[in-house]
């Protein structure tokens, strides 16, 4: 994550929960640090990709789309054997179909095998009266 202040609140939730195993955040340009994170062959069980909004305008959307591809094609190649790749998004201009289709396109196209586990979207905390408001959207997908 680029925001010192959000790590600092992930590492303060992550000492919360009863799993002790190891929880490591780094800040920086998530295109710049995953590209230095693979120059080093570093993999992990699991990695997390939850960018900021790509696509806030219908003329952002093409810009928004390569960003995403770009971040699936880097987040790949550090998920190890059988881990857990998440990716989030929370663009608006990008519809949930149209999210997923994406990441598992790209996915294919790095030459991973791969099975959905799942996804999900807003909670019921956050209702969604009309399409355009479905803009929380979140795939976890186990890489092979």
């Amino acid at each position: 994550d680029i925001s010192e202040q959000a790590l600092q609140l992930a590492k303060v939730n992550a000492g919360l929960n009863q799993f002790k195993g190891t929880h490591k955040t780094i800040t920086g340009d998530a295109f710049q640090v995953m590209q230095d994170l693979i120059a080093e062959a570093k993999e992990y069980q699991v990695v997390v990709v939850d960018p900021p909004s790509f696509a806030k305008k219908a003329t952002e959307i093409p810009k928004a789309e390569k960003a995403y591809k770009r971040l699936v094609q880097l987040a790949a190649q550090l998920v190890s054997k059988n881990g857990i790749l998440v990716m989030a998004s929370c663009s608006s201009r990008i519809a949930p179909d149209q999210f997923y289709n994406l990441v598992e396109a790209e996915l294919e196209s790095a030459d991973r095998s791969f099975d959905l586990l799942s996804r999900w979207g807003h909670d019921i905390d956050h209702p969604v009266r009309f399409p355009e408001g479905e803009y929380l959207k979140c795939g976890f997908y186990r890489l092979f």
